[in-house]
């Protein structure tokens, strides 16, 4: 059987289809920084519920000015980033700092510690840069003197928010070693934990309320760990910030005593986020096809839910194996799908996991 599937628009095959979309069916930006900043979504599917809950968290904490703590937690692929970056637009609507730090898993090469927040960090100063006025600015100037000079050799940009006459280099040192694991006295680290406080509290305000995603937190080192534990507990003051932690299902041990020691604080939002049901995919596939037979179309999704289990990277995936594989074919604007071949094809593992 051939499955006959018009392109949504005159745009390529290529584009109408999503061969190129990441997690969840969306595209990411990074800044300067490596970080991801935003997301092109074509749509997010069978996650309005959970959406909605971050919009409501992010307002309630407008309302009270109170922190508020987000963990967001589900397998790989389950589109725990776009799910988080879906809220931007509502956070610079409302004049608020949405900053973002990564971490990545180790390899033969260590990890520089702190990687995630520093990185998030340097978003931030550049957003209150680009939104405050010279006395604002004067102002955090005041708030982070003596402490800011502790970020100095870890937030890259750190400089303009330090009381002017002090040049960076004086105190670049007085951080830098123990950033590259070449020291561990304890002060040093007491200092850099009390400054990112500070930071987080001077840069966080009524009129700019703060969102501060570090996404894949399971591969953090344990510096980042005391330090994040430290935002949690609100230490210092920290108001009008929303907190948020995104960590893959199958790793929740490395941070399971983070989760234990919050999981009934005031101010806390639990999310999980699993397999999409067939509805849902198929709204995520037919939002990128048009069929001309609704027959058709539910047949192919039938066999994407069966060897995708739902997993939305896993539904992109299967779309880009199926086309690379040639049971796709553009005939004269519309996509012919070769059902009987892709089946003959996907049934040799149990899943789409297997397969890859």
């Amino acid at each position: 059987m051939q499955i006959h599937i018009q392109a949504t628009s005159c745009t390529s095959v290529k584009s109408s289809l999503g061969w190129q979309l990441t997690e969840a069916g969306s595209e990411y930006d990074y800044n300067g920084h490596g970080n991801i900043v935003s997301s092109n979504p074509k749509k997010l599917v069978g996650r309005e519920e959970d959406l909605s809950t971050l919009i409501e968290t992010f307002e309630e904490m407008k309302r009270t000015s109170l922190p508020k703590k987000v963990f967001v937690r589900g397998r790989s692929g389950t589109g725990k980033t776009s799910l988080v970056l879906a809220i931007r637009k509502t956070v610079v609507q409302s004049q608020g700092f949405f900053c973002t730090g990564n971490y990545f898993q180790k390899s033969e090469v260590e990890p520089e510690p702190y990687s995630a927040i520093t990185a998030a960090f340097s978003d931030l100063c550049d957003l209150v840069l680009q939104n405050s006025s010279d006395e604002q600015i004067a102002n955090i100037q005041k708030e982070l003197d003596p402490i800011g000079k502790y970020l100095v050799g870890a937030v890259s940009n750190i400089s303009p928010f330090l009381l002017r006459g002090e040049p960076p280099s004086v105190f670049s040192k007085t951080i830098s070693p123990f950033l590259n694991g070449e020291g561990t006295h304890k002060d040093s680290f007491e200092n850099f934990k009390s400054a990112c406080v500070s930071f987080l509290r001077v840069m966080s305000s009524e009129r700019h309320p703060v969102v501060l995603f570090l996404d894949d937190v399971q591969w953090m080192d344990e510096g980042s760990r005391e330090i994040i534990e430290g935002f949690l507990h609100g230490g210092n003051g920290i108001q009008n910030l929303i907190f948020i932690l995104a960590y893959r299902d199958e790793a929740a041990a490395s941070i399971k005593t983070i989760i234990k020691n919050h999981a009934e604080d005031s101010g806390s939002v639990h999310i999980h986020l699993g397999d999409l049901d067939q509805k849902s995919v198929y709204d995520m596939v037919s939002s990128r096809l048009i069929c001309k037979e609704r027959g058709d179309l539910d047949e192919l999704i039938k066999l994407i839910v069966l060897k995708t289990r739902g997993n939305p990277l896993y539904v992109v995936e299967f779309l880009k194996t199926i086309k690379n594989e040639g049971f796709v074919n553009d005939t004269e604007g519309s996509l012919v799908f070769d059902l009987e071949s892709i089946k003959r094809e996907m049934m040799v593992a149990d899943s789409f996991a297997e397969f890859l």
